[in-house]
């Protein structure tokens, strides 16, 4: 039966090539979304307790300089190296990123008279570096090949914030001790880097190589611009709230409640859940809204309550157990990642439209993945000033 499976997927190969691309999109964005599922397991052995959380996202973000640096050679040669040495280098050190993580996430040592968890925060730092350069790299490169294989990448990009948070569920139940520690999670995520290597691979042979997107004719470049850039824009502000100050605010939102490190697991969890549920929404052209505007005014609204909620340290007020708080976030969540794939989705029919050339494309995919970037940095920087110099946020 294995075989007869076998030789049919062998037999439709676009069938295969979708699911390479999906696999290898895994890839983007599992360490760092790893790590930050299991930020409840991680707070209650670090020495900066709850503060942890703008630690990580301070030395996530200081990785951009990375993305930029590519970006700022791509505009000499483009790309700067191929696709294949870039996300090779990539998916190696994003392999022994997730190895070491898993042997010494708990290693200490002394920063300015303070104990720092040091080889967490330089870890998260190198896969920070992996993961947000992914953004300039993987997009590029697939949008050389037909148009629906961008859907695979997205979907790939969504697991990688999925699965971990699946696994994290299971790890630890709504009662209990947890089934498995942090170590025995970040193994789980070695052998999962490794499926998305394979699937690289699998995307050079040459049954399995998708077929390259067709020349489309030149048009002027500055009217694609004019309709880019809202796109681009909002995307930015988009990665500035969700990926930059909420992770940072969202544990001093939990505080108050009789178990705040539940609260803040299941919250977890159900964000990392729904995001991509709302970014599975914008594949059907039936159940797409291009008015981002209201798409924006949505989300940033709930989120908004959220960090309200982080700066008086009551989000305990919604509810005594959590759940409504939890729900506030599940459903500004899924509203982001409805939003963060209509963007993408914006951004795709405007290219398709203006009938651009594979460069032309190609760059305007790096400017939406250098605005996610620029983004998630100012956001975060405003978040890591706030909670630790700001004297509004206690431990």
């Amino acid at each position: 039966l294995c075989f007869h499976v076998w030789r049919i997927m062998i037999s439709q190969h676009a069938f295969v090539s979708h699911l390479s691309v999906l696999l290898f999109g895994l890839s983007s964005w599992l360490l760092v979304n790893a790590v930050w599922v299991e930020l409840a397991l991680l707070v209650q052995s670090a020495p900066e307790g709850y503060a942890l959380a703008s630690h990580m996202a301070i030395a996530l973000q200081a990785a951009n300089i990375f993305p930029l640096v590519y970006s700022i050679m791509a505009r000499w040669k483009d790309p700067p190296a191929p696709y294949q040495a870039s996300v090779g280098l990539i998916l190696v050190m994003g392999i022994a990123s997730c190895e070491l993580l898993a042997q010494y996430w708990n290693h200490t040592a002394v920063v300015f008279g303070e104990p720092r968890s040091a080889v967490l925060i330089l870890l998260l730092f190198v896969g920070g570096a992996l993961d947000c350069t992914s953004s300039v790299v993987y997009w590029p490169f697939v949008s050389t090949f037909d148009e629906p294989y961008t859907a695979s990448l997205a979907t790939g990009e969504s697991l990688s914030g999925s699965l971990p948070a699946l696994l994290a569920a299971w790890q630890i139940p709504l009662s209990g001790a947890p089934l498995f520690g942090v170590s025995a999670f970040f193994h789980v995520m070695t052998t999962l880097m490794v499926l998305s290597s394979a699937a690289f691979a699998t995307l050079h042979l040459p049954p399995f190589r998708p077929h390259p997107a067709a020349a489309r004719t030149p048009s002027l470049l500055h009217r694609v611009l004019d309709r880019c850039k809202g796109p681009v824009l909002w995307e930015g502000w988009l990665k500035l709230v969700v990926d930059g100050v909420y992770p940072s605010l969202f544990p001093f939102a939990c505080k108050g409640f009789a178990d705040p490190y539940r609260v803040l697991f299941v919250g977890g969890i159900v964000v990392s859940l729904v995001k991509p549920l709302g970014a599975h929404v914008a594949t059907y052209p039936f159940l797409r809204c291009r008015r981002i505007g209201l798409l924006t005014a949505v989300w940033t609204l709930q989120f908004a309550v959220i960090i309200a909620l982080a700066f008086l340290s009551s989000g305990h007020a919604l509810s005594p157990h959590g759940w409504l708080l939890v729900a506030l976030a599940g459903s500004g969540g899924c509203w982001a990642g409805y939003t963060h794939a209509m963007l993408f989705v914006e951004l795709g029919l405007t290219c398709s439209e203006a009938r651009l050339p594979p460069a032309a494309r190609t760059a305007c995919y790096r400017w939406a993945g250098q605005s996610t970037q620029a983004g998630a940095l100012t956001g975060t920087i405003v978040a890591f000033v706030l909670v630790n110099f700001s004297g509004l946020f206690s431990y």
